[in-house]
């Protein structure tokens, strides 16, 4: 595949020293943002050693894991999912909804949506990549896998699809080596319960994605397109409402810059890595109209 370079210019949010909101970002106020050409929806960012990886949804044309070394300097290297897949098809909005790839087991694992929840596997990031297989639908969860999924692993070597399906249905799935789950699972179905007047409290509460800092557990998620990014943490992973703290912004929705910021609905935000300097950041998409396009934000000092 003929390799497509491109920089990535930067924007920098520091930290908000509050105890009301650990690592949250402190403006939208922007010195230069990373633009990926096309549109690259629900992107997703992993580290794996001393190497960058992201990607996203693809709707139409098959998705582009991107690499880095610094967060800046960007290279297209694969294309995880083939179009000769006899599956794929061809229509707008078809591709791949959401997408990871992630490092586990001594292999490269590219999870995806397409009609189901699907993953392909490589020896190395570059490919080849294998055809899709398709991730089985747990009994446990009272609902299927869904489509706007992300992957977690822990520090104890397990590793997680981090599930979303439909306005009301959030949670998280244990994996096993193959890749299927396991049975154990942790229904999050309080997190964005409909309400008695009908409404939903943090509209879709799409994009999922979760880390692990400090000992906490980090779930984040968007409110939807428009923009709000939202994040809790807990010491213990369960699906026990108390023992998670409330939702609260990832970005401060105060800031007096934000009406006239050019990009002032960051969502779909990634899971925070940390670089060599202790720093943590998240790749984003922002948006205003029809306007969209991939930032790199850092987070707080406490996620």
């Amino acid at each position: 595949m003929k390799k497509i370079f491109f920089v990535l210019l930067y924007m920098i949010l520091y930290m908000l020293g509050t105890s009301a909101a650990h690592c949250q970002s402190v403006s939208f106020k922007t010195y230069n943002n990373p633009v990926i050409p096309g549109d690259h929806s629900d992107c997703t960012l992993t580290k794996v050693g001393h190497d960058f990886y992201t990607t996203g949804s693809s709707f139409n044309p098959t998705p582009v894991i991107y690499h880095s070394t610094d967060l800046v300097h960007w290279e297209a290297i694969a294309q995880p999912v083939s179009a000769n897949w006899k599956d794929y098809g061809d229509k707008p909005q078809g591709g791949c909804w959401g997408g990871q790839m992630v490092y586990y087991n001594h292999k490269y694992w590219f999870f995806f949506s397409h009609g189901g929840m699907m993953f392909t596997t490589a020896d190395r990031p570059e490919g080849p990549w294998s055809m899709p297989v398709r991730v089985q639908n747990p009994s446990e969860l009272p609902y299927s896998l869904g489509y706007d999924n992300s992957i977690f692993i822990d520090d104890n070597g397990k590793w997680y699809m981090i599930v979303k399906n439909g306005q009301a249905n959030n949670g998280i799935v244990e994996l096993g080596p193959n890749g299927q789950p396991t049975g154990v699972v942790y229904d999050l179905s309080w997190l964005n319960a409909k309400s008695s007047d009908g409404s939903f409290p943090y509209s879709w509460a799409e994009g999922p994605v979760m880390w692990k800092h400090n000992g906490y557990y980090y779930y984040s998620f968007a409110r939807d397109v428009s923009g709000g990014q939202k994040y809790m943490r807990s010491k213990v992973l369960t699906a026990d409402s108390s023992a998670w703290t409330t939702p609260v912004d990832f970005f401060n929705e105060n800031d007096q810059g934000k009406a006239t910021a050019i990009f002032s609905g960051p969502n779909h935000s990634s899971a925070a890595v940390m670089i060599d300097d202790s720093t943590s950041w998240v790749v984003h998409l922002y948006g205003r109209g029809e306007i969209k396009v991939n930032g790199l934000a850092r987070a707080g000092k406490d996620c």
